[in-house]
């Protein structure tokens, strides 16, 4: 059995984080209401995580999405114009929330600062209480030498005895104060922070999506103009060939082809149309061309 030996404030200071992490998600007015937090939050027994995934199995998750349809990228241009204006209020929102998470974190730095000058003040009330006590309790003779002819020491001595206890309670109420402060800074204004990072990680990860459809919205653009320009000219060029009723007449003069074989060397054999008299008085070399029929001949031109 291995002992792991864990600091207290160590294990406080996890369970504050993970109750303002549920304060957060439970005050959210979308996430509190799906049903694997309520799952999550109300279940009860042993193996939860197990018991979520085979409940939630078929859960779509951010990382998931439907699978597109063929007339995605007509829906997408189409709502195009009516995003426009959510676009923009979304990177309005974003610059605010940027600019709340900026400013709440600059107060919180320096009430933090504030919160340590006075515990600082604290424990320097709580030296000058040790220095008091020392004085008051110092049993040390006191000569004529060092008093002369009065006696007030004694007195003064007696009456420092009750002042250490005062500056104690006032030690005390200081620390008193600055725990209470730093426990609303971290259960208050920590997790608003927290609240608005949340939201503004949330923001970058929607605009990188937006990116990406946004992208794909230009490339379907761009497809259908094409696609358009494509048809309309293939449209006129089809009309105009239906018009005069034409066609086209190929007549090939000469075919190459490639014959592989076993030890990968291909055999290039060239099929060719004597079609001048002077091609006719060429000799033919009989070992690599051959004469066909209706002016063609063939020959092995490698290997």
């Amino acid at each position: 059995m291995v002992f792991v030996l864990v600091d207290k404030e160590f294990i406080e200071e996890r369970r504050r984080s993970l109750k303002r992490y549920l304060q957060i998600v439970c005050r959210h007015p979308t996430i509190c209401e799906t049903e694997i937090i309520k799952f999550f939050l109300t279940y009860q027994g042993t193996s939860c995580g197990d018991n979520m995934k085979a409940t939630f199995k078929n859960a779509l998750d951010e990382f998931s999405c439907e699978p597109p349809t063929s007339s995605s990228s007509i829906d997408r241009i189409e709502r195009h114009e009516e995003d426009s204006t959510g676009i923009r209020m979304f990177h309005i929102s974003q610059t605010h929330i940027s600019f709340l998470q900026l400013q709440f974190s600059q107060i919180r730095t320096y009430l933090k600062n504030i919160n340590e000058r006075n515990f600082k003040t604290a424990d320097e009330y709580l030296a000058i209480e040790k220095s008091l006590q020392l004085i008051s309790t110092d049993s040390t003779r006191i000569e004529r030498w060092a008093t002369g002819l009065n006696d007030y020491w004694p007195t003064i001595q007696s009456g420092l005895v009750e002042i250490p206890v005062e500056i104690n309670a006032v030690a005390e109420r200081i620390n008193e104060e600055c725990k209470h402060e730093d426990e609303v800074i971290n259960d208050h204004l920590d997790m608003l922070i927290e609240l608005l990072q949340g939201y503004k990680d949330l923001c970058k990860r929607f605009e990188e999506a937006l990116q990406i459809e946004q992208r794909a919205i230009q490339k379907a653009t761009n497809q259908n103009k094409r696609s358009l320009t494509t048809n309309e000219s293939s449209a006129k060029y089809f009309n105009s060939y239906l018009f005069f009723r034409g066609g086209f007449l190929l007549i090939p003069h000469i075919v190459e082809f490639y014959q592989g074989q076993t030890n990968r060397l291909s055999d290039r054999i060239q099929f060719r149309r004597i079609l001048s008299e002077s091609d006719k008085n060429i000799p033919i070399d009989s070992s690599v061309t051959h004469e066909g029929t209706y002016g063609w001949v063939y020959e092995r031109l490698s290997p």
